[in-house]
């Protein structure tokens, strides 16, 4: 990996200018500078970057850069680079280090140690790529009065799980798959953070989902799609993966 797509978070000009025309000199691609912890999602969303090189202090918030990195790490783990002003103030440094930060520079940092900490993170980017890989994107169930024989079904398929009549049955873009186990059990073997359950009977694939109201969820299925109740308990994590998650649907 070579050239590096990069959002730069930073509400100063003359540093976000110095930092463009440096990465610029490497050959990689910035995708936007953003000022508030509103722009910085916004961009994140839009223009997926491959690394984030942020201020921790921002104008709207003294933790603006805390707050914004682990709304992104909802999305994905995009690795990034912090610095700031305040390296003395340990609780601060002690929250930037848990959010997926390949270093936490002062902000008077030198181009040596910038450079030599984006290849730190192309090496980060290098080894989740790798993960990502190697990780099943179905799984392999026995179906409800099918006998012994046993059915592959991959993620991006699967519309919803729903507590059916003692057992799961697994809605699908081609249909109904019914699953002998209870749905909290499923919900068990199967977890992955694409599934979020939003109802005591439901569980949804978080991709799947276009609409949310004050009482039901719009999901997809094939080309038509169903409303499904949530419940009031899980309405916060519905609202946090509707706002960041809608934007990243996994390829077909």
């Amino acid at each position: 990996m070579e050239n590096l797509k990069i959002l730069i978070v930073e509400d100063y000009p003359r540093p976000a200018r110095r930092l463009v025309r440096f990465l610029k000199a490497l050959g990689h691609e910035v995708t936007g500078i953003a000022k508030t912890t509103s722009d910085g999602l916004r961009l994140f969303h839009n223009f997926p970057p491959d690394l984030v090189i942020m201020d921790i202090e921002l104008e709207d918030s003294q933790e603006g850069g805390i707050l914004l990195a682990q709304s992104f790490t909802k999305i994905n783990n995009t690795p990034i680079i912090f610095y700031s002003s305040m390296l003395t103030d340990s609780q601060l440094m002690s929250k930037a280090a848990k959010i997926n930060s390949v270093a936490i520079l002062s902000k008077s940092f030198d181009d040596v140690q910038l450079r030599a900490n984006i290849e730190k993170a192309k090496n980060e980017i290098e080894r989740l790529k790798k993960e990502q890989s190697k990780q099943q994107d179905f799984f392999t169930i026995k179906e409800l009065g099918i006998g012994n024989s046993k059915r592959t079904i991959f993620y991006k398929d699967v519309c919803w799980f729903e507590s059916y009549d003692g057992h799961t049955r697994i809605m699908t873009d081609h249909g109904p798959i019914e699953y002998t186990p209870t749905l909290t059990k499923f919900e068990k073997d199967i977890a992955n953070p694409i599934f979020l359950r939003i109802h005591k009977s439901f569980i949804i694939n978080i991709y799947k989902l276009s609409e949310m109201n004050e009482r039901e969820v719009k999901i997809n299925i094939g080309d038509k799609h169903e409303y499904i109740p949530y419940s009031k308990n899980f309405k916060k994590a519905l609202e946090e993966k509707a706002n960041l998650l809608k934007t990243r649907r996994p390829k077909n």
